[in-house]
């Protein structure tokens, strides 16, 4: 259906933001920061400035086209930044005070004090996720693929609920870059009781959920138990906390 309603602007402190009604709204990064130039072009007159360009740019999740033929008049690059002083962009992860809500426009690092530790020589288990699709949040993120490290939070609450205390040794991923959907995640774990039958019994469960949504279709949840080592872990509470993190 097509909107012919206009988008409002709502100013909150420091804060520009539009309509929270769905049916107009702008939607995420891109879309947010066209909206900041609209809404400086809609009043420029308020304030004193030089000249002022406004450039929006095509295709910048898919192929990059509309930046890397920026001004480009039949074969011929225009002078369309000639005079210009200052350059604000609004999609990108490094510099400047402007931003849009754009997944990669800031890195977010987890830092939680005062956790602790202790050694366990309970069993440990290792579950693996491997093999899933992965991808770009915000070209893939409506094709219903799935975050391993959610599902690893996900499966260890779910253990947790069957009565077992986990305590933590190391969540992990491969994937470094930002705004990206991983395509693997592994997480250790001690139990003080034998919690073999929950493990098999959710894996078997998240499996049979992923086959019916039929997307990951060749993603694969292993795990094993190892005996005999002694492994530095989280405390129970500190460990059902940041769990709760990676499955929020």
């Amino acid at each position: 259906e097509e909107i012919t309603e206009p988008v409002m602007e709502e100013v909150d402190g420091n804060y520009v933001m539009h309509t929270k009604d769905w049916l107009t709204s702008l939607g995420a990064d891109d879309a947010q920061g066209m909206g900041m130039i609209l809404s400086i072009a809609k009043n420029h007159k308020k304030f004193k400035h030089g000249l002022i360009k406004c450039v929006i740019t095509a295709d910048e999740e898919t192929t990059g086209h509309g930046a890397a033929n920026l001004g480009i008049v039949d074969g011929k690059r225009m002078p369309i930044f000639e005079n210009i002083q200052y350059l604000v962009t609004l999609d990108l992860p490094h510099g400047g005070k402007v931003a849009t809500t754009a997944a990669g426009i800031e890195a977010n690092s987890l830092n939680i004090t005062g956790l602790t530790t202790e050694d366990s020589s309970n069993t440990q288990y290792e579950i693996s996720f491997s093999d899933f699709l992965g991808g770009h949040s915000g070209e893939e993120i409506d094709l219903g693929r799935s975050s391993p490290l959610k599902l690893a939070g996900r499966l260890m609450n779910e253990i947790i609920a069957d009565g077992n205390e986990i305590q933590l040794a190391n969540i992990s991923t491969s994937c470094t870059k930002m705004n990206k959907i991983p395509e693997d995640a592994t997480v250790i774990f001690t139990c003080a009781q034998s919690a073999d039958e929950s493990i098999q019994k959710h894996i078997a469960e998240m499996k049979t959920e992923l086959k019916i949504r039929g997307v990951e279709f060749k993603a694969k949840i292993d795990y094993q138990e190892i005996s005999g080592t002694t492994t530095k872990v989280l405390s129970v509470n500190d460990s059902q906390a940041v769990i709760n993190v990676v499955d929020e």
